[in-house]
C-alpha cells in the first residue's frame, strides 16, 4: 500500500487488470485489521459520524465508535438513546460508499 494523491494504492492478488481494478475505484475494502497496515487508523475515524440505514428498519442513526475485535470490528451506531451495535461483516454490509449513507442489512434480533 502506497500513497496516491489524496487516496492509496494498493495491490491486491486477484486483480489483475485495469479494468478489474476501475471497478473498485471510490469504494470501501473490507478486511481484516489484523491484515491492515499499522498507518490506517485516521481511514477508520472517517467512518465515525457515519449515518448507517437498514433496508428493513430504515435510519438507525451515526457510528459513533468504531470497536476493534479479534473476528470482526464492530460499529456503535446511536440514535437518540437506543444504540445498535453492528458486526462488520460481509454478509451485513449493502453499500459502504466513501461519502454518505452506509447502508446495512441486519438480522431480526439485532435491531
Amino acid at each position: 500500500m502506497t500513497n496516491a494523491g489524496s487516496g492509496q494504492l494498493i495491490a491486491l492478488s486477484d486483480v489483475t487488470s485495469i479494468s478489474d481494478a476501475q471497478v473498485l475505484v471510490g469504494h470501501y475494502l473490507l478486511a481484516p485489521v489484523e491484515e491492515l497496515p499499522d498507518d490506517l487508523g485516521p481511514a477508520l475515524d472517517e467512518l465515525v459520524g457515519r449515518q448507517v440505514a437498514d433496508r428493513a428498519y430504515g435510519e438507525l442513526g451515526r457510528i459513533c465508535e468504531i470497536m476493534i475485535g479479534p473476528a470482526n470490528d464492530v460499529w456503535v451506531v446511536r440514535q437518540g438513546n437506543k444504540e445498535v451495535l453492528i458486526p462488520v461483516i460481509d454478509e451485513f454490509i449493502d453499500e459502504l460508499p466513501t461519502q454518505g449513507v452506509i447502508h446495512v442489512h441486519l438480522p431480526d434480533g439485532l435491531v
